[in-house]
């Protein structure tokens, strides 16, 4: 028999509700750093991430009996910690515009061949992770989360989608469009082949 440790997420969640509180204390230690260097992304200092944390966990507590088993827990949990970083950024009230565009996607944009290197090779030409994390700062929230997720958590794009809430096709684009930002912020002493 696992024990609680090697059970998954959506078991876990079933022990819960029978009352088991050992298996939200493993839910909460299995996704905290996740969920806490996913509001980093967002908030960019340590208060207000762990703020968002707190909220993001403590939304999961109050709505756990709405969580529909088959779903994948992970995006349920980011798509609440999603929610929860926008709802703390609106609060500060200085957030652009542009952040909240939530467009089915420029067509022409979308369509462009994209001649740059492969975001594998984007990523792997920066010399440090210091240096990357610096860039990635410099990006809009929403360009930050979704490379965040798909990079960092490797999400895959359906996924990232049910998290920010937006079609597969606009989680793509919203991708290339990122990626495309992050390029151009790279000067050309990190990236030496280029």
């Amino acid at each position: 028999m696992p024990t609680i440790e090697e059970k998954k997420d959506e078991e876990l969640i079933a022990l819960y509700i029978q009352g088991d509180a050992r298996a939200l204390e493993m839910l909460i230690q299995r996704y905290l750093t996740p969920i806490y260097r996913y509001a980093l992304q967002f908030s960019g200092n340590a208060d207000e991430t762990e703020d968002i944390t707190q909220e993001t966990f403590l939304k999961f507590w109050k709505n756990i009996a709405k969580y529909k088993q088959g779903e994948k827990f992970s995006s349920w949990l980011f798509r609440i910690a999603h929610n929860a970083a926008i709802d703390h950024i609106r609060k500060r009230r200085f957030m652009p515009f542009s952040f909240f565009d939530r467009d089915e996607g420029n067509s022409i944009a979308d369509t462009l061949e994209d001649t740059e290197p492969l975001s594998d090779e984007l990523f792997a030409r920066v010399e440090s992770a210091r240096a990357l994390e610096r860039y990635l700062q410099k990006l809009s929230p929403q360009h930050r989360a979704v490379l965040h997720l798909h990079y960092y958590e490797e999400l895959p794009f359906i996924d990232i989608g049910r998290i920010l809430g937006v079609p597969l096709d606009t989680a793509k684009s919203q991708h290339r469009r990122a990626l495309f930002a992050l390029r151009k912020l790279i000067p050309n002493e990190d990236a030496p082949n280029w």
